[in-house]
């Protein structure tokens, strides 16, 4: 991933990623993943040297480790006080007399406690992308932006098993600049591939609009964790359609469980963020200790996952019974009630009309 190109309303131009080494240290995570130790503080203490040889910081103490990981929370745009305070709770371990690696381990399990009810479905949608794209003659496939890192952890990882198919997957970035325009960050020439399919975590589709400007719809395939756009598929829409129509549960906390889905994998932890620089290119900044390690472990878990391909029925009967139990109020993430929704603006949306993008078209 050392070029990229980038695409600022649909002008292409060539850009870099400055320190794409530090990115592909990132997500090498899965290659190490071990299933016997992956949540042993000899882990985290792994994680915690590689944030402290990409930095060339000193380990900060406890308490400032708390405070830079309350000043990234403050960083997630979508999220507001309320919601960055129940993050910060449910993550957080008490600052009692144990070292910084077995607190970090302790708050490590916190947040796994809290998320890995979701981990079988992040697995599951990256395995129906690799799926899809092997049987309909897509060669490549995009992971657009860091919420997608969990589901190109899984891909990675299933593909290392030989059953995808040769499917080559990539990690593209978005962002906005400082005139909130949004812009892509994609490896130089995939724009130009025949057919190309993106996955993205979700919800409307402004991320598919600015990747549709210039390509044939025909060959363009877009994938949604989550969807709230009827003509994008979304994994989860699909796994969670029956219970839309259950009389025993509450329709408004059934569609609210679809975002909230999205809710919880958007406001994962994460490893780094990207920056322009004053010279034009863009590169990767590592956030706090805290929040690099604790989004590295949990890239590990799903990686651990995702050893073995996914069974479509066990995971239609997971995601029935997460539906469920969150119609009932039960904690099933890092904050009580979604995000409230902040839909983009429509012209971020052009280009995606009412006709049905591939898959969608295909299936519905």
């Amino acid at each position: 991933m050392n070029s990229t190109q980038l695409l600022p309303h649909g002008v292409a131009t060539e850009s870099r990623l400055a320190n794409s080494v530090l990115v592909d240290v990132i997500l090498d995570v899965g290659r190490s993943a071990s299933p016997v130790k992956h949540r042993s503080e000899h882990c985290i203490e792994r994680h915690i040297a590689t944030w402290l040889a990409v930095t060339g910081r000193s380990l900060p103490s406890r308490g400032d480790a708390v405070e830079q990981f309350r000043h990234s929370l403050e960083s997630i745009p979508e999220a507001d006080a309320r919601i960055r305070e129940e993050m910060f709770s449910c993550i957080i371990s008490p600052l009692d007399g144990e070292s910084v690696a077995e607190w970090v381990s302790a708050c490590a399990r916190r947040l796994h406690a809290r998320v890995h009810h979701w981990y079988p479905l992040w697995v599951g949608a990256a395995w129906f992308a690799l799926d899809w794209c092997r049987d309909n003659g897509y060669r490549d496939l995009v992971f657009v932006a860091r919420d997608a890192l969990p589901f190109h952890t899984a891909a990675r990882t299933l593909q290392a098993g030989g059953d995808c198919g040769a499917v080559e997957i990539h990690v593209g970035h978005s962002f906005r600049d400082d005139e909130g325009r949004r812009q892509l960050l994609f490896p130089t020439g995939i724009l130009r591939e025949p057919r190309l399919a993106v996955l993205d975590s979700g919800c409307y589709g402004s991320v598919a609009a600015e990747v549709l400007r210039g390509r044939s719809r025909e060959d363009t395939a877009v994938l949604h964790f989550v969807s709230r756009n009827p003509s994008i598929f979304g994994y989860l829409n699909q796994l969670n359609a029956a219970r839309a129509l259950d009389p025993s549960l509450d329709s408004g906390r059934v569609r609210d469980f679809a975002v909230f889905a999205i809710d919880t994998v958007e406001a994962l932890p994460k490893p780094y963020r990207l920056e322009r620089l004053p010279n034009g290119s863009v590169q990767a900044v590592v956030l706090d200790l805290l929040s690099f390690v604790l989004g590295l472990s949990v890239l590990e878990e799903v990686a651990v996952l995702s050893r073995q391909p996914p069974d479509f029925s066990e995971l239609q009967a997971h995601a029935d019974d997460l539906c469920r139990r969150y119609c009932k109020g039960e904690e099933l993430g890092l904050f009580d009630s979604p995000i409230p929704a902040q839909a983009p603006p429509q012209s971020d949306l052009h280009g995606i009309e009412i006709h049905p993008v591939l898959p969608q078209r295909n299936l519905f």
